[in-house]
């Protein structure tokens, strides 16, 4: 999802989450039927908490990867003054796909997310933000591409403090004990474990546990 324009509408363009010739050779999963793409942005939702549709088909044919075409989803926009507009793709998590911003959609995603996290999105919201970060990184890892596991913690900080929601926790305990692992022996391990400590304290006094560094009497 592409969203770097002051005023312009922003853009969907879709390609196989992984490459075609990793894929069963079946006729019967060729991606040929329509997606349906929800997304909800900063015009109309604070007023009436509604998701917009648009169908996609995501043909291989129509893939940047593999065809100059693009699938392209530009939903009708008065002008307007707001310059800084926020736009969430696969709202509610109802379809099977992973949504991927660009650098400008991301920072918009984020500022809204900081401000108004409980207000304009759901705990489905949430998990997909996260979990899609989350894959779009191990899959690059997997790759032997470079990867960075920076906004999945950026989400994570901003997400799930206070939160009490199990499919929230949930993911993120993923994400917490792979970081682990690539902290535990290095340098910054005690930097990851203050990290850890800010995500979880307010979670653990609602659960009403003691948040403390001695760890056997409490």
């Amino acid at each position: 999802l592409t969203n770097n324009k002051p005023m312009s509408d922003f853009t969907v363009t879709q390609q196989p989450f992984n490459e075609i010739s990793r894929l069963p050779n079946n006729t019967q999963y060729n991606y040929s039927w329509p997606i349906p793409f929800f997304w909800k942005n900063y015009r109309t939702y604070h007023i009436d908490h509604t998701t917009k549709l648009k169908w996609m088909i995501p043909d291989y044919y129509h893939c940047p990867s593999h065809s100059a075409s693009k699938s392209a989803l530009s939903p009708k926009r008065e002008p307007t003054n707001f310059a800084l507009h926020w736009d969430l793709g696969n709202t509610d998590s109802k379809t099977f796909m992973r949504v991927e911003y660009d650098d400008v959609a991301y920072a918009r995603l984020m500022k809204q997310l900081k401000t108004r996290r409980d207000k304009d999105f759901g705990i489905d919201d949430k998990v997909i933000l996260i979990a899609d970060q989350l894959a779009f990184a191990k899959h690059n890892e997997e790759l032997g591409k470079p990867f960075s596991f920076k906004k999945t913690l950026d989400l994570i900080s901003t997400i799930i403090p206070g939160n009490d929601s199990y499919a929230i926790f949930k993911i993120t305990q993923g994400v917490i004990d792979r970081m682990e692992k690539y902290f535990m022996d290095g340098p910054d391990y005690p930097l990851f474990k203050k990290g850890m400590q800010e995500w979880l304290t307010e979670n653990y006094k609602k659960l009403g546990y003691t948040v403390s560094d001695i760890w056997d009497p409490e």
